[in-house]
Order: structure tokens, then C-alpha cells, then sequence
């Protein structure tokens, strides 16, 4: 066989080789094909009813560039090669994020476009891009889809506004800072009520009240709304345990810029895989959860008597039994308003302590506790 031969062979394969390189590549750069795979249907049907539907997968789901795109389709064969080792038992589907230089290429949303744009979430929230990726939390860097984010297969993703309220209400004041209602919210001009009828010269009978006129009396927003945010968005701690063992990694967990830094900045991970829920929303018990905050109003009176049994003195009985407060207060009883409650008898001292501590003591003691 002669060197001809043999060249005209060597081309023949190579051109086989990449075509049939170049049309497995394309054929699989479809958003079709990643629709193939039933453990992909439920993503592929809310990419076919989304905005982004005339987008093929890959320009989102693989960063610009020949070297990325290779990265992704081996990645690809990595989940499809593991599948199949394992029958798809105990596989999970790894994140598929989006680099934010996929989503501003000058053909989708270059970052001139919007950044500075007043738009609306929901229609009525305003939301300006700028300061959000100026003003980020300490060690944040915020990406594209830490906002826009896939949350359900009901829409292939979304603005997920437990994110919004993470950042503007964890460890804020109420209607303070971050939390402050107007950053988000235009006061409303529809009138609340009619000033009472007593009226004056300053503030004659009739005027409206409104939340702008409230504003101006200084009159706190908390007396209507303080129930309007809920919960705490605490780093949930078992929750690391599903990437980290516990050890010098849960160490740092309250280094909050580094946390942030490694987790948000560099790894693109989502706040809800960390943090607990902070809910915004008008609640219909409001009473209910109002009352259930006695601090508000009323001081601790317990503060003293539980001292006893702490700070005080930790190595005293009271404490090391564990002795709580219903050991004491046994017998029924009523407060100055005629209300219910458990006061304390000395004969709950009694049912522990030996005889001799009864006698002539008990009268005065007994009188002490009521």
C-alpha cells in the first residue's frame, strides 16, 4: 500500500470523523434533544412556554466561547455516563446555573439596556438594577440568576422575591435601612378615614387621613403593618451538612463576608439553599401574632426569680435539677384584673424540701410568694 494510498485514507477518516464530530454536535446542541431525556421533560416544557422559548438551551446554559461550550457537553457525558453506571439510582441532577456573560451578550440583554431602567415586578414593585449591584451585602457579589432563578417547574424561572426579601429584611429594624417600606413601596393616596369629629384649629374635623399625612404626625408604620414580615432568614445549619461534614467547615459559618464570598460570589449558589424563609405578606392574624409578643409592652418580671436559679447561682440545686416554673406555682389563683393564672404555694416547697422547713415559717413564707 503506498503513501497516496494511505494519505487519501488518513483524510478520508478525519473528515469522516469530524463530520460526524460536528453533527453530533449539533444535533445535541438542540433544546430538543435535552428534552429526550425523561429527567429533563418537566425543564424542557416550562422552557417551551416561557419567554425564552426561541432561545436554544445551550446559549444560556453554556458561557460564551468554544472552550465552555466543550466544558459543558462534557459535563453532559458526565451526568449521562453516571446515570447509566447506576441506573439512575442515587443521581442527582447537578445545578445548572447560567453564566450572567450568557445572558449579556449584545444580542440578549446587554447590561447598557437595563441596568439604569425603572421597571416593575409583579407590575406594581419598582426595581431598579444599579444600586442593588452596587450596594450588595458584605462578601456578595450578586449574579443574574441569584434573583432570576428556576424555583418550580410552573415557570422555567422567575423573579423568586424570598431572595428580595433575604437581603432587605435579615437583621434590619422594622421599616429601617434595607427595610425601609419606601425603597420598595409608594405611599398610597387613597384616603383611610375622616379625622375625628372633635377637630381644632390646627387639624379641623373632617380632614382625610391619609398615609402621607400619617407620615408627617410621625405616626410609626408598625402600628398597622409590624406583622407584615415573618420569620428570620437564619443560616439553617443542618443544611450545610448536605455539601460539608461538620467540622472546621461549620466553624466559620458566621463569617458572613466569607460565607458570602465563597457561596454567592464564587459558587453561584442560590440563597435559599443556606437560609430559612422570610415571608412578606399581609397575614390575617394579625391580633393573634401581636399578642403572642408580650415584650412589647410588658416587662419581664421573671427576669429576677430566674436568676436564682442561673447566673446566680449555677451550681444551686434549683438548677442543676432543672427545676421550670410550674414546680412552684401550683396553686390556682387570680391577678388585680380577676385573670387566670398559677401562683406559687409553699406547699410546692413543701412536696421536695424536708418537714423541718415547714412550722412557724410557713405562714410569712407562704404570704411572701403570693
Amino acid at each position: 500500500m503506498n503513501f497516496r494510498r494511505l494519505l487519501l485514507i488518513f483524510i478520508s477518516i478525519t473528515l469522516f470523523t469530524a463530520g460526524f464530530v460536528a453533527s453530533l454536535e449539533h444535533y445535541t446542541s438542540r433544546s430538543a434533544f435535552c428534552g429526550t431525556c425523561h429527567i429533563m421533560v418537566k425543564y424542557h416544557r416550562s422552557w417551551a412556554g416561557s419567554s425564552h422559548s426561541n432561545i436554544d438551551w445551550v446559549s444560556c446554559h453554556s458561557s460564551p466561547g468554544a472552550a465552555n461550550l466543550v466544558k459543558a457537553k462534557l459535563k453532559g457525558l458526565s451526568q449521562l455516563f453516571s446515570y447509566m453506571a447506576t441506573g439512575g439510582k442515587g443521581i442527582v441532577r447537578a445545578k445548572s446555573g447560567v453564566d450572567d456573560k450568557s445572558c449579556l451578550v449584545a444580542n440578549c440583554h446587554p447590561e447598557d439596556s437595563f441596568i439604569k431602567k425603572r421597571l416593575f415586578i409583579k407590575g406594581k414593585t419598582p426595581f431598579v438594577h444599579k444600586p442593588h449591584f452596587e450596594k450588595p451585602i458584605p462578601g456578595q457579589k450578586l449574579h443574574c440568576d441569584s434573583c432570576h432563578a428556576y424555583v418550580s417547574s410552573a415557570k422555567h424561572f422567575e423573579t423568586e422575591l424570598n431572595t428580595c426579601y433575604l437581603c432587605h429584611f435579615k437583621n434590619t429594624s422594622f421599616n429601617e435601612g434595607r427595610g425601609e417600606c419606601e425603597l420598595c413601596h409608594t405611599l398610597p393616596d387613597k384616603p383611610l378615614a375622616h379625622l375625628a369629629n372633635h377637630g381644632s384649629e390646627e387639624e379641623p374635623k373632617g380632614r382625610l387621613i391619609t398615609h402621607k399625612r400619617l407620615k408627617q404626625m410621625k405616626v410609626n408604620c408598625a402600628n398597622c403593618h409590624d406583622d407584615l414580615v415573618e420569620g428570620d432568614g437564619n443560616v439553617v445549619e443542618d443544611r450545610c451538612l448536605d455539601c460539608h461534614e461538620k467540622g472546621d467547615h461549620l466553624a466559620k459559618i458566621d463569617d458572613m463576608p466569607l460565607m458570602h464570598s465563597v457561596h454567592v460570589a464564587t459558587l453561584d449558589t442560590a440563597c435559599r439553599a443556606c437560609h430559612s424563609r422570610i415571608e412578606h405578606k399581609v397575614s390575617s392574624d394579625y391580633l393573634d401574632r401581636m399578642r403572642a409578643k408580650c415584650e412589647l409592652c410588658h416587662p419581664d418580671h421573671h427576669l429576677e426569680f430566674m436568676s436564682q436559679f442561673t447566673s446566680d447561682n449555677r451550681e444551686g440545686p434549683m438548677n442543676i435539677f432543672r427545676t421550670n416554673c410550674m414546680a412552684c406555682h401550683v396553686d390556682d389563683g387570680h391577678d388585680s384584673k380577676g385573670g387566670k393564672l398559677k401562683k406559687g404555694s409553699f406547699r410546692a416547697c413543701m412536696q421536695c424540701h424536708m418537714a423541718s422547713h415547714g412550722g412557724e415559717e410557713e405562714k410569712p413564707q407562704n404570704n411572701q410568694l403570693k
